[in-house]
């Protein structure tokens, strides 16, 4: 996977520190918190509380993501990225679409993660994370990780229209899983076969795998941010109270 630091918090440094307690009187977790920037900016400190269903469906989340990092396809050496030749004449002349069976890999341990219906959904988990952290600060966390996610900050560089579709949209991305990795929808493969009508569609399946490595990446942040919270509690006894 590709380095994801800037990612995590755009255009500042920060440390990030978290403290737990648990609470005698309920089963659920209690956290502080804080990100601390370079002078003169002043640190911001989240308090509160995930009920025992909310640190279950975390804790969930997390797991899932250490799974998620076994993938093959996320484990390579350098790290597989997006790379289109073309010829002198402006045709793609290449492309770097990985192996079926990674691909294959990658979906399936991504299904639970980014599938809607799902309770451990990356959205679903970030909006939880939102409810609880919600100065400013962290919503810019929040907002870069969606913007990874949704594909939105490769908007910003580069725009990738096939038949008057955006290619690099998690729109298109979703059509393509209906259509033909999670489901087998006749509808949506209709609108994609128009595709394969414009050009190379492995070129197209490429780019919607390069979207998938971006979504595992977000997931990662997102994971990562929780972990920090688990590590503070496998750190405090389970008699400690505030």
């Amino acid at each position: 996977m590709r380095p994801a630091a800037a990612l995590y918090y755009p255009s500042l440094q920060l440390s990030f520190s978290v403290s737990q307690l648990k609470s005698r009187m309920t089963s659920g977790v209690r956290y502080s918190v804080t990100l601390s920037f370079k002078p003169p900016s002043p640190p911001v400190t989240a308090r509160g509380e995930f009920t025992e269903d909310e640190w279950n469906l975390l804790t969930r989340f997390q797991v899932l993501d250490e799974e998620l990092r076994t993938a093959r396809l996320l484990t390579h050496d350098p790290p597989w990225q997006l790379s289109v030749g073309f010829d002198s004449y402006g045709q793609v002349a290449s492309h770097n679409l990985p192996e079926r069976i990674e691909i294959r890999e990658l979906l399936h341990l991504l299904r639970p993660l980014i599938l809607d219906s799902e309770p451990t959904a990356f959205y679903r988990i970030v909006n939880l994370l939102a409810r609880h952290f919600t100065d400013d600060q962290f919503r810019r966390i929040f907002t870069a990780w969606r913007a990874r996610f949704s594909g939105k900050d490769t908007q910003t560089s580069y725009r990738i229209e096939v038949g008057g579709l955006l290619i690099n949209s998690e729109r298109s991305l979703k059509l393509w899983l209906n259509a033909y990795e999670y489901h087998r929808d006749q509808d949506k493969q209709a609108i994609l076969a128009s595709l394969k009508d414009s050009g190379p569609f492995e070129l197209v399946e490429t780019m919607f795998v390069d979207l998938l490595t971006r979504q595992a990446e977000a997931i990662s942040l997102a994971a990562s941010f929780v972990a920090r919270i688990a590590e503070a509690v496998s750190r405090r006894s389970p008699g400690s109270a505030g």
